[in-house]
């Protein structure tokens, strides 16, 4: 059956977790599965592989290029600067996450959940969002430009001076979304859905004049 742009992306399927202290990012496997790790600081985790994983306050530091994260929940973790490019999440959830200018270039995002969460400056550009929703997050200032949405949703999102370039908004839905001196080209507004006041502000992109 063919889900609608409404739909909830899977979540997570995580079994018996076991707590560790400590991840050990810097050896040569640098895999993670089945763990619970809270309160704790990793850095440079270039290449890291986590299955069925959770992190609670846990901070990413540094590169962390080409990691691959699969039935993962980050609560309250914090991404902020850090390099997360050519990086592969499936069937993850992010709630109260900071990623305040995370680089995510060409990185792809499969059954996504992202929820309450700051991603002002991000830079997702040149990802894959394939079933990803977004629900009460600021991006303000972010990229997400020349990337290639399906399935995605933005539900009450800050999308004030975000940059759309370059990435197709067909059947995406920003209602109720703020997108106040948003970036886009008029060529990728086909089929998007506004309210009337936002329609305002797109027609002004297509030279169009709007009279009381």
């Amino acid at each position: 059956m063919r889900r609608t742009a409404g739909h909830t992306p899977r979540l997570p399927v995580i079994g018996e977790l076991r707590d560790t202290e400590y991840l050990n990012t810097r050896s040569y496997d640098m895999r993670a599965e089945g763990i619970h790790l809270a309160n704790q600081r990793i850095s440079d985790p270039s290449a890291l592989q986590c299955e069925e994983c959770e992190f609670d306050h846990v901070t990413f530091e540094g590169s962390g290029r080409g990691s691959r994260f699969t039935d993962v929940i980050f609560r309250n973790c914090d991404f902020s600067a850090a390099v997360f490019d050519e990086s592969s999440f499936c069937r993850c959830l992010f709630e109260s996450c900071r990623l305040s200018g995370t680089s995510l270039v060409r990185a792809s995002f499969r059954d996504v959940t992202i929820r309450e969460s700051v991603m002002d400056y991000a830079n997702i550009s040149a990802s894959s969002l394939n079933s990803v929703r977004m629900e009460h997050c600021r991006l303000t200032e972010a990229a997400i430009s020349m990337c290639t949405l399906k399935q995605t949703v933005f539900k009450e999102c800050n999308l004030s001076r975000c940059e759309l370039a370059d990435t197709k908004l067909a059947g995406i839905d920003l209602s109720d979304c703020d997108i106040s001196g948003i970036m886009v080209k008029p060529s990728d507004l086909k089929d998007v859905t506004v309210n009337r006041d936002q329609a305002v502000v797109f027609a002004a992109l297509l030279g169009i004049h709007v009279t009381d």
